[in-house]
């Protein structure tokens, strides 16, 4: 099936952020790109009497703002993309559950993320946590401001998070993708309470950080094998970073390209624990990856 980027705009400079990327994205895939506005008929207000009282008499029709909107974002994105490669549409609905319709398990969705504040994305929530647990795709949620200290060691690099779990093979496929994609190294991290020093090995080098090694670095040869060998021109770097991986994999993916995650079920967020794809998107300085469900 036929990779389609679907990106969400609507307006502000975080969905404009999301739409350069997206527009990035399509033309190294060369794939097309999909444009999504999301707009709403405006709802009735009840007076104290009981009456009702509309607010704003357009019926179900698109605002001429909302289609100013689809429309710079169509401009913008032929500015570098053939025109036959770019279609801009208008969809009725809540943003979140509007764009997760819009996308199969194949696609690429795009959003920008209005808030990295972590109270602000947990208690109040917002279009690109309600995109993580609904949309089957696979889901990049970009920052408001991104960081790239070159003095990190994986700066430039697409990292990611990697470890055992359904969700692993998803994370080495799309992670590998993007990379060749853009022609831009890999990192795989693993995160781990058993030891306190971050390190890693550089394979084409065969630079070590750490010796001896901890054996976490046996599972990521194992499961790095098939893919570093499908993809020998892809500079890799295999890691092992300590802390909680929450804290751990914001750590390894500061400067990073895009941080990548997988995603395991679909079971609704039980209240007071955060999935960890949006733990980290309130810490990560760098867009973030989470693959379709394992």
């Amino acid at each position: 099936m036929a990779v389609r980027v679907v990106v969400g705009v609507d307006g502000t400079e975080p969905g404009w952020r999301a739409l350069a990327f997206a527009v990035e994205e399509a033309r190294v895939r060369h794939a097309p790109l999909e444009i999504r506005h999301c707009w709403q008929a405006p709802r009735e207000a009840t007076a104290p009497s009981g009456t009702i009282m509309p607010i704003v008499s357009i019926g179900a029709r698109p605002t001429t703002a909302a289609q100013r909107i689809a429309a710079t974002a169509w401009e913008r994105a032929v500015a570098t993309l053939p025109t036959h490669h770019v279609q801009a549409e208008l969809v009725e609905g809540p943003p979140g559950a509007a764009l997760a319709e819009q996308v199969t398990p194949a696609d690429i969705l795009v959003v920008g993320a209005r808030s990295t504040h972590r109270l602000t994305a947990r208690w109040l929530g917002s279009t690109a946590s309600r995109v993580l647990n609904q949309a089957p795709s696979a889901v990049i949620v970009v920052p408001p401001h991104t960081t790239t200290p070159e003095e990190q060691p994986f700066a430039g690099h697409v990292v990611l998070g990697v470890a055992p779990s359904a969700a692993a093979a998803a994370v080495l496929r799309f992670g590998f993708a993007t990379a060749r994609a853009h022609d831009w190294p890999l990192a795989a991290v693993h995160a781990t309470t058993t030891n306190d020093i971050d390190s890693y090995i550089d394979e084409r080098t065969l630079e070590v950080q750490l010796s001896p090694l901890p054996p976490e670095y046996g599972y990521l040869q194992r499961v790095l094998e098939h893919w570093h060998h499908a993809n020998p021109s892809t500079p890799v770097r295999r890691a092992v970073f300590h802390g909680p991986p929450t804290t751990a994999l914001a750590r390894a993916a500061a400067g990073a390209r895009l941080l990548v995650l997988g995603r395991t079920h679909r079971s609704a967020l039980r209240r007071g624990i955060e999935p960890l794809a949006e733990r980290l998107i309130t810490r990560a300085t760098c867009p973030v990856a989470v693959t379709p469900f394992a």
